[in-house]
């Protein structure tokens, strides 16, 4: 509400904001119809089938799909959040930053889902004491404020579990950085760490039990196998690797592609006109923020 209240009195319609919130809304609609939904195809299809029989390479690409699927699914929902707003004169904060570029757990935090996490922040963990009483207390409410964020999610003991394993890397790096271990080095071991740590948390918030996350963690291992058929069959669904190869591509900034784009209000046309023939010839497929 801080964040709107003068706005909901005092606000400006523009030629300028409605042009910027179509890009906006434009690029948001794209995110979801042309990444998130073929992601979600793909991750549903793997999620489902006998983890028993999984190998590591169907193991990984089903994970990879649902990290990219979550993220374009999540941020294009607040994409088109934010261009509807700003059509109409709201100007609203950034929700997410590119959270898949992250040195660490912390810093994929502040770049993911930055209103969720802002208001834990100022509303939770802040009340708590914050790192204000000591390094066991500060320990005690990060990790009780992540408690509550998995519970926030979904009554069901995946989103407990995976609150609480986001809470125990944050612990521990906040235990390094209190005896002057900031990060690590060089910087790609660090984005490395971040991403293993978040891309195993998706397999724990996706699973639909604790057994079949563990069962989705030793395939992911090689407990079962590295390759087999099942693999050659999943790598084959047409167009995965296209599909996944552009959303790891935008899942990072490119200050060049993001500087033509802007300057082309056709191609946001296009992409739009896109993006609507795209819709025509899929299923029915909901947001994934609209569960929680």
């Amino acid at each position: 509400y801080i964040d709107v209240k003068n706005q909901l009195v005092f606000r400006t319609h523009n030629l300028q904001d409605f042009v910027s919130g179509f890009q906006r809304f434009t690029l948001g609609l794209a995110k979801k119809v042309i990444v998130a939904n073929p992601m979600g195809y793909y991750a549903d299809y793997i999620f489902s089938l006998n983890t028993a029989s999984f190998d590591a390479v169907t193991a990984w690409v089903g994970a990879l799909a649902y990290t990219l699927q979550i993220y374009f699914d999540f941020s294009g929902y607040s994409d088109m959040a934010i261009g509807l707003g700003r059509i109409f004169g709201f100007h609203f904060p950034e929700n997410f930053n590119y959270p898949y570029i992250a040195k660490s757990v912390q810093d994929f935090w502040r770049r993911w889902h930055i209103s969720l996490s802002t208001w834990f922040r100022d509303y939770l963990y802040i009340p708590l004491g914050g790192n204000r009483n000591g390094l066991l207390k500060e320990y005690r409410n990060l990790f009780a404020i992540f408690i509550i964020c998995g519970f926030w999610h979904g009554a069901n003991f995946t989103f407990i579990a995976w609150g609480a394993f986001h809470g125990l890397f944050l612990t521990i790096e906040r235990f390094l950085r209190s005896y002057k271990y900031n990060s690590l080095s060089p910087k790609w071991i660090a984005h490395l760490y971040t991403m293993m740590v978040v891309i195993f948390g998706w397999v724990l918030f996706r699973s639909d039990t604790l057994t079949q996350a563990w069962n989705y963690w030793l395939a992911m291992c090689g407990a079962n196998s590295w390759w087999n058929d099942q693999s050659n069959e999943i790598l084959q669904i047409p167009h995965f690797v296209v599909y996944a190869f552009l959303g790891i591509i935008c899942s990072a900034p490119n200050k060049f592609f993001q500087a033509k784009i802007s300057r082309s209000f056709g191609l946001y046309i296009l992409l739009f006109i896109l993006t609507a023939c795209i819709l025509t010839g899929q299923d029915y497929n909901p947001f994934i923020y609209f569960r929680f």
